[in-house]
């Protein structure tokens, strides 16, 4: 019932900034005029490009130091999607590649390593 009511008022927006989900297709629905924004496409454009060639080291590995763990995403992005954590103690390969104190993980994924960015320090080198 929440839901349908939160569907409802959001349709009477001109923009929505979501994920897919059901509730931001019906809003949709309701309002063709709606223009929906991904909430993952907040990473500004040439990110990827820029995150081959990071302007900050990026070592080959690191030790997870923050409790109880630190998430792994989808993209270098708090708004992408969540596909993981790791805990203290394990230790993550890298690819090389960051962005904007993230850094792209062997087997995919995105971690932020940056204290400064973060608040706490979530892994070491």
């Amino acid at each position: 019932e929440d839901a349908l009511l939160d569907a409802l008022c959001l349709a009477k927006c001109e923009e929505l900034i979501c994920v897919d989900s059901n509730l931001s297709i019906f809003a949709a629905l309701q309002n063709p005029r709606l223009r929906l924004h991904a909430l993952s496409s907040i990473l500004p454009e040439g990110w990827e490009e820029d995150a081959n060639h990071p302007s900050e080291v990026v070592h080959e590995a690191y030790e997870v130091v923050f409790a109880p763990m630190v998430f792994v995403r989808k993209g270098p992005s708090t708004a992408t999607e969540l596909t993981g954590a790791r805990k203290p103690g394990e230790v993550v390969r890298c690819t090389g590649r960051g962005f904007d104190g993230w850094v792209e993980l062997h087997g995919g994924g995105w971690m932020l390593v940056d204290g400064a960015r973060g608040g706490k320090q979530n892994a070491a080198a």
